[in-house]
């Protein structure tokens, strides 16, 4: 059996772990819930009896939904709160929650899964390309890769409204940035802005061939309390989230 003393090392994600599992509960908050997790999900596909790398796991919520679908799942977040949080919540055989940083995950062995997940991390993750090699070492040929992100082409915009039509206003884009995470509302919490061609450029380095491409926008009549059509027609056009899935393929010399 594989162990290892780990140094406790407090993250900005520890000081915000409470806070985050308050959000998420035991299924996601409403955008997850709504629009990210089922398009997750219909990516992964039947997971029933698969190995699933949970990357980035939080309080363990989507590793727990995994694991009913009868996945054997591996759950790794940064945050040793938050792993804590996930194993009093959502112990259960099928799932081993591990403390690890994602560009180093020590102790898993090349090619141990069948699919790999990030669900709302991957921008949250510093050394993404390091992380994207960690995956491409411990997933199978042919494995699957799904992450779920905010849209980078809206995440940094504004909407702004004239007349009766909201516009996106936008002063970046290409530039790579970190920018403070809001959600939770104390300082330190980040997260990293990269445009699309960041993304395919690393996954296509790694020979993964992307399969799934899907732009998420706020449908109405999904149980949004948002009084003003003209900003919910606005949200309809504008995609908010993007889904990515893609396959490792065999790398031929």
């Amino acid at each position: 059996m594989y162990m290892r003393l780990l140094k406790r090392k407090t993250t900005n994600w520890d000081r915000v772990a409470e806070d985050y599992d308050s959000l998420v509960g035991d299924s996601g908050d409403f955008n997850h819930k709504t629009y990210i997790n089922p398009v997750v999900l219909e990516i992964l596909g039947n997971v029933k009896n698969k190995n699933v790398l949970d990357l980035a796991c939080g309080q363990g919520y989507f590793s727990k939904i995994l694991a009913d679908k009868g996945a054997k799942v591996v759950g790794v977040d940064i945050s040793e709160d938050l792993i804590a949080i996930a194993k009093k919540k959502f112990g259960n055989p099928n799932i081993q929650f591990l403390v690890r940083n994602g560009s180093d995950l020590e102790g898993i062995k090349d090619n141990q899964f069948e699919a790999a997940v990030c669900n709302m991390s991957f921008h949250d993750i510093k050394n993404i390309s390091e992380t994207v090699d960690e995956i491409a070492r411990v997933i199978q040929i042919s494995g699957k890769l799904v992450f779920s992100i905010p849209h980078p082409w809206t995440h940094l915009g504004k909407s702004v409204k004239e007349g009766r039509t909201y516009y996106l206003k936008s002063e970046y884009y290409k530039t790579e940035m970190e920018v403070p995470n809001k959600l939770y509302g104390k300082e330190g919490v980040m997260s990293f802005h990269r445009p699309l061609e960041f993304y395919v450029k690393k996954l296509t380095q790694h020979k993964f061939e992307i399969t799934n491409f899907v732009e998420i926008c706020m449908e109405h009549g999904k149980g949004e309390k948002i009084v003003d059509k003209d900003y919910l027609e606005f949200k309809k056009e504008f995609p908010s989230f993007l889904v990515i899935g893609a396959t490792k393929r065999l790398v031929v010399n």
